[in-house]
């Protein structure tokens, strides 16, 4: 798999549900606790790894900011890369089992920064 490679350094915005999800430990701040109590029935922890619940499909593994860019980059200019547009590969990586809460924006920034498309 393309993600088992890159290794996250610092918390993301993924860890507040993980700990909720393993602990039941909510953040400090009241804003912050309400929307992870209110957004974790959406979420799954299977061994350590948060995945959101689909309905279409098999659960998508949520990404972090490093994995996410290793990703993008793959899917738009990896060995068998098609160089589509950003709606396009949105839609392979969803394919793929991958998942993370702007993949449209940061697919889409990753795109236009592509020289070989330009």
């Amino acid at each position: 798999m393309i993600v088992e490679r890159v290794e996250e350094d610092e918390p993301c915005w993924m860890t507040p549900y993980i700990k909720y999800l393993q602990e039941r430990t909510r953040p400090t701040g009241q804003k912050k606790a309400k929307r992870v109590k209110i957004n974790a029935p959406m979420y799954v922890l299977e061994s350590r790894v948060l995945y959101r619940k689909s309905f279409l499909g098999p659960n998508l593994r949520f990404l972090g900011p490093k994995q996410a860019t290793n990703v993008i980059q793959e899917m738009h200019e990896g060995s068998c890369a098609q160089h589509s547009g950003y709606r396009t590969t949105v839609a392979k990586i969803m394919w793929h089992g991958y998942y993370w809460k702007s993949m449209y924006r940061d697919t889409a920034q990753r795109i236009r920064i592509s020289e070989i498309c330009q």
